[in-house]
């Protein structure tokens, strides 16, 4: 089966850098590195289980390594990051760690270079894309994959407005208003006093906390 009619048949859509990816790469292999990069038919196998359920349904993932540890990187091939690559996380700890595939690639031919394992690859800095439409729509969907995705999401924004932080803030998961916390650390101005304030008493003990360290490091 062609490149492009198997990855329509796995992710509905056959993404140009993907098939070139398939088509020309030599996947790298380093068993000291736990590099293990798949073709085709390697992929394809996994891809059918991830992307079949979840977060990788959603996202549409193509499954690109497996290093025997059950935390593939995978590229992303729906939404607004379609392109990159996301390290897999069955606790739900998903971060996009290269805006590309040929970031991804580039990575990995250091690592192997330089003898790094994959465990300890290190990520393209300052992978950012416009997620504001997408986090509008998700602050309004009760599912446990827009909660997860919310999350993966405000790791690449910036700039939120008071839209969406409010939506988020009242979010019916706790989780999001922890995600919500977290971005908020990263980006501690005076304007989230209040937000801050309110997650400062949330029920939940964790999202307490975080609040309580945005207070202190706003300065209220």
């Amino acid at each position: 089966m062609k490149i492009t009619q198997k990855l329509e048949q796995i992710i509905g859509s056959a993404p140009k850098d993907l098939v070139e990816y398939l088509s020309f790469n030599t996947f790298l292999k380093n068993d000291e590195l736990s590099i293990n990069c798949l073709n085709l038919e390697e992929g394809a196998e996994c891809s059918e289980c991830l992307s079949s359920f979840g977060v990788g349904l959603e996202l549409g993932f193509w499954v690109l390594d497996d290093a025997n540890n059950s935390n593939p990187y995978c590229y992303i091939s729906k939404g607004p990051c379609k392109g990159a690559v996301i390290k897999y996380s069955h606790d739900s700890d998903f971060e996009i760690v290269f805006s590309s595939i040929s970031s991804f690639v580039s990575a990995l031919n250091y690592a192997s270079v330089n003898c790094i394992d994959i465990e300890d690859l290190i990520g393209e800095e300052g992978v950012s894309f416009d997620c504001l439409d997408a986090l509008k729509s998700l602050s309004l969907t009760d599912t446990d994959e827009a909660v997860a995705i919310i999350d993966i999401y405000l790791k690449l924004t910036n700039e939120l407005d008071d839209e969406i932080v409010d939506s988020l803030l009242n979010h019916h998961d706790f989780f999001v208003q922890e995600s919500l916390a977290n971005w908020v650390l990263k980006h501690p101005e005076s304007k989230f006093t209040n937000v801050a304030k309110q997650l400062s008493e949330n029920s939940q003990s964790q999202v307490q906390k975080l609040g309580l360290e945005l207070l202190n490091k706003i300065g209220s």
